[in-house]
């Protein structure tokens, strides 16, 4: 199934990045993630030509006893543009990387092989469960790049970094279980998770989209300024 293959080339390209040499991790890592983009291209393909491609669903059992299901799908053309951004960010990385070539590269380059498969499970998850795994697989990448290459400040870096997608992710998790308490069948379903939300009281719909969105944003936006200014004293 090509909505897979998005998902498992940049774990395979992470896990062979850290077995290759350390000379050969940067073109292991672009190879794999140039297969993707290739993949994302034809995913473009299939879907604006295609109408509910097989290719670009895919669904399967996972913990049953909650309701969880294991479903990706390009369902949306937001979805797909933000699957093609990110196929195509990061072998553009690797390529104009050359001014600087990181302490131990098979590591940079595992942990960026990773991150990008977990990014790519982000915008393909129609589980919220699954999307909130997704979420934390591609942050805690994110975690070791800035702990092992945030520069002389790293330790402060990587502290804040914790501290402020901890808070995040904890009060996403809050909203997504709230949400799923209030499903007719008690699934983690995306489509349930819509539906269930539209009948929720108005109050309720404000605090969970803060939880959902603009608490878990303004923590990424915060880091990234903290980051800044710690890079630029």
């Amino acid at each position: 199934m090509l909505i897979i293959l998005l998902i498992a080339v940049p774990f395979l390209g992470g896990v062979l990045s850290l077995l290759s040499p350390a000379s050969m991790a940067k073109y292991t890592a672009l190879f794999f993630s140039s297969i993707t983009l290739v993949l994302a291209c034809i995913a473009y393909s299939l879907f604006t030509t295609q109408t509910n491609a097989p290719m670009l669903a895919f669904d399967a059992s996972w913990i049953e006893s909650i309701g969880a299901r294991f479903t990706i799908e390009i369902g949306s053309g937001l979805a797909l543009l933000m699957v093609l951004l990110t196929s195509f960010i990061f072998p553009s990385i690797y390529v104009f990387i050359n001014n600087k070539v990181p302490e131990n590269q098979k590591v940079f380059y595992g942990l960026m092989s990773f991150s990008q498969m977990g990014l790519l499970g982000v915008f393909l998850a129609k589980d919220a469960l699954l999307f909130y795994g997704f979420w934390e697989v591609a942050l805690i990448p994110v975690y070791f790049l800035a702990s092992l290459y945030g520069g002389s400040r790293r330790i402060a870096v990587t502290f804040k970094f914790f501290v402020y997608t901890f808070v995040g992710s904890l009060l996403m998790l809050v909203a997504i279980l709230y949400i799923y308490q209030h499903t007719p069948n008690h699934s983690f379903s995306w489509n349930d998770f819509v539906e269930t939300g539209k009948q929720l009281p108005l109050f309720d719909q404000n605090w969970l989209f803060w939880l959902l969105f603009l608490l878990p944003l303004l923590s990424k936006c915060l880091f990234s300024l903290s980051y800044l200014a710690a890079r630029c004293v």
